[in-house]
């Protein structure tokens, strides 16, 4: 799992956009699970929330449901609690996922770029563990970040696409560079922004593109983002639960990511 310090994100976050920050139309696909589950539950719906989302507690919240966060991070959950809209009440866990027990099941988990925080390894001690805490009836919904085949692509061919049809979107926001440089950067960010830096400086992107990457901290994290191609993230998540929906909320630029939807097994 990424190492257990406070990456500046949560001091960042405001400075963040759709698609890294949950969009409307992300939010609309939790909501309408969370509205399907109040119908069965009520208010007493049990939803637990991998990560401290400041959206994801904002939602929970307007429906009048107290959300369980847990967050490896108490600085962190503080943090992005400053950016929460709505008032309420919630339960604080401070819990590695990798080692999550609760003390009764839970109805909805939900999951922004939850997978994508920890390598294949651990990913499936958190799911193993998904597996137990939620209820016979239960579902996780996951929006997950994947890997895109781009090998046939050069980056200057990357960069002329976004010029030629994405330019109205930050380049940050509209180009899949984590995908892109995967095999080479490993998910690190640091290393992302060193590589943009460069490519700025080689006049392969505009000073004006690369100033999206500014102001997010990612010149010194040490955070790194856990990538999966579609197909190999399916085959573990199906190992562990039934796969009963991939939605696909409106792309923004070139970026776009699932979000996976979960039950138990044999249910």
């Amino acid at each position: 799992m990424n190492p257990v310090v406070t990456w500046d994100i949560a001091s960042k976050w405001k400075n963040f956009h759709p698609p890294i920050r949950p969009s409307k139309d992300d939010l609309a696909v939790f909501e309408k699970y969370l509205q399907e589950k109040i119908k069965q539950k009520g208010k007493s719906l049990k939803l637990l929330i991998l990560g401290s989302t400041p959206e994801l507690r904002d939602l929970a919240k307007e429906h009048g449901i107290v959300p369980i966060v847990c967050d490896y991070s108490k600085e962190n959950y503080d943090a992005l609690g400053m950016l929460c809209k709505k008032e309420g009440k919630e339960l604080f866990v401070n819990c590695d996922w990798r080692e999550l027990h609760l003390p009764e099941p839970v109805d909805l988990v939900f999951c922004e770029a939850s997978f994508n925080m920890v390598n294949k390894e651990d990913l499936r001690k958190v799911l193993s563990n998904a597996m137990k805490i939620i209820s016979n009836n239960g579902l996780i919904v996951a929006k997950t970040w994947i890997r895109f085949a781009t090998t046939e692509l050069s980056f200057d061919a990357l960069v002329q696409s976004y010029r030629k049809s994405y330019s109205d979107v930050p380049f940050l926001y509209a180009v899949p560079l984590l995908s892109f440089f995967y095999d080479e950067d490993q998910g690190s960010v640091q290393k992302r922004h060193q590589r943009m830096k460069r490519y700025e400086q080689e006049g392969k992107i505009t000073k004006e593109e690369f100033s999206s990457m500014e102001h997010h901290g990612y010149d010194h994290s040490p955070h790194k983002i856990y990538l999966l191609f579609e197909e190999e993230l399916i085959k573990i998540l199906k190992e562990y639960f039934t796969l009963t929906n991939i939605e696909w909320p409106k792309q923004i630029g070139m970026n776009k990511a699932p979000i996976m939807v979960m039950g138990k097994k044999g249910l």
